[in-house]
């Protein structure tokens, strides 16, 4: 997880012209998928947690080279996590659209569930960004209340290209301290 920085070293680009792609640094060198950003071909998709969705969704939104979203791995009891995905590549339909759907569950320290969400949208029936990052439309939110465990709890998302008939699952874990 990144630590309060810029969200600049992983770009989703085709490695060559043979269709092999991932993620890779500022510098064109190919990154290893890890639980949190994996790609299929050149469909990829990163989890990513902040416990500012607006300043993140705000830093988004305003055009430049760079955007910085704050991530954390810790986190204190009552304090708002939100997770988004990262995407590119995604497969187009005839009339050039993504489907992108995404269905997050939360396990507790325990390894009970803590959350299991409906599927959502990420990006359907909206233009391909291409090999551009795109964040999906949809995210979640969860606040771990004072009754609630504290210790590690992991996120869990799959990102469902339809178009593609493909999925990625994600995961990426926080931990709730005192």
């Amino acid at each position: 997880m990144i630590s309060k920085s810029a969200l600049t070293f992983a770009l989703l680009v085709a490695l060559s012209s043979a269709s092999v792609a991932g993620w890779i640094d500022r510098e064109g060198n190919p990154l290893p998928d890890s639980p949190d950003q994996k790609a299929i071909g050149e469909f990829g998709a990163w989890l990513l947690l902040t416990n500012n969705v607006e300043k993140a969704l705000k830093n988004w939104g305003t055009p430049s080279e760079t955007v910085y979203l704050d991530t954390e791995k810790n986190y204190k009891r009552n304090e708002f996590i939100s997770a988004l995905i990262v995407f590119s590549g995604c497969t187009e339909d005839q009339l050039g659209h993504c489907n992108l759907a995404v269905k997050y569950k939360i396990i507790q320290p325990d390894g009970k569930t803590y959350a299991d969400l409906p599927m959502q949208e990420a990006w359907i029936g909206k233009a391909s960004p291409g090999k551009a990052l795109q964040m999906s439309i949809g995210y979640v939110k969860v606040r771990i209340e004072d009754h609630e465990p504290i210790g590690t709890y992991e996120i869990l998302a799959d990102v469902i290209d339809s178009n593609l008939n493909e999925r990625i699952s994600l995961s990426s874990k926080f931990e709730i301290l005192e």
